[in-house]
């Protein structure tokens, strides 16, 4: 249903068949080695990095990790929090790193997109009410 909503601006280097492998291990296991190359490279091709933030997504540690990869990167941009739901937590990789919380609305992701573009090695969070 997210991914349905985001179509429009669909994710130009998600190997969403990755994703799926991803659940079978942690990220340190030695099994998950394809995996987090592939993700690596996905990350590093990344502008910004778009997390949804559900009711558990801050227990996830391969979410953790993406973050951690993402914030690896030398001139990095912003990232996007979407919150599907106003109780939920965001994962602690992303706070104080230059997040953009928005509620699930498409008008709110594109003034964040714009925002987290323009941003570079910030850590200084923020909301978008809308």
């Amino acid at each position: 249903m997210v991914a349905d909503r985001l179509a429009e601006r669909p994710p130009a280097n998600a190997p969403l068949d990755v994703y799926d492998a991803r659940v079978a291990a942690p990220p340190d296991a030695a099994a998950s080695r394809a995996v987090r190359e592939s993700l690596e490279r996905a990350v590093a091709a990344a502008d910004v990095l778009v997390c949804v933030i559900g009711q558990t997504t801050f227990l996830d540690p391969w979410i953790d990790w993406e973050i951690r990869t993402y914030l690896a990167k030398p001139a990095r941009h912003g990232i996007i929090g979407i919150l599907l739901h106003d109780l939920n937590t965001p994962p602690a990789a992303m706070v104080d790193r230059g997040s953009i919380y928005i509620k699930f609305k498409k008008d709110a992701f594109e003034t964040a997109l714009e925002s987290a573009l323009s941003m570079t090695d910030s850590d200084e969070d923020f909301v978008i009410e809308s």
